[in-house]
């Protein structure tokens, strides 16, 4: 799995679901939106291994989305996309691979969300903080939202 990788990129994506919220979203209209993905806030890369530890730490990976005042507001873990990242990165390559396609150096992967949709406010700062992604070290990124 780890051919298909050589970095994981900390990442907050910035979501939005475009139908105002007294419209009830179905399957379609969820996929017509690119499931509410808009952008997203890239941090530094981090080289990977092809090593037991390294798929490990991924599967192990926990994240914490915190307010401007240190307060978690959603937490998550790598467990919980499919089981392990890496699983994820299978299943993207193997649907290319499907439809004829593959994955080429330097694609960007998002793997889906670790953590529940968080609303953001206005005039606020959200923090996605990383554990265990690098040994003995915390690693996070964050984004300032400015008002309407």
């Amino acid at each position: 799995t780890f051919k298909y990788l050589d970095a994981v990129i900390p990442f907050i994506e910035l979501g939005d679901l475009v139908y105002s919220e007294d419209i009830k979203i179905d399957a379609p209209a969820l996929l017509a939106i690119n499931v509410g993905a808009r952008t997203g806030i890239l941090g530094q890369p981090i080289p990977v291994v092809d090593t037991d530890e390294w798929e490990n730490r991924l599967k192990g990976l926990q994240i914490e989305i915190l307010d401007e005042n240190g307060k978690v507001l959603a937490s998550g873990n790598g467990s919980g996309l499919l089981g392990n990242p890496l699983n994820v990165v299978l299943w993207i390559k193997d649907s290319l691979q499907a439809e004829g396609k593959e994955l080429k150096k330097g694609d960007l992967l998002s793997l889906g969300s670790m953590t529940s949709f968080v609303p953001v406010k206005s005039n606020s700062t959200i923090r996605a903080r990383y554990i265990d992604l690098e040994p003995n070290k915390t690693v996070e990124i964050f984004v300032k939202f400015g008002s309407h």
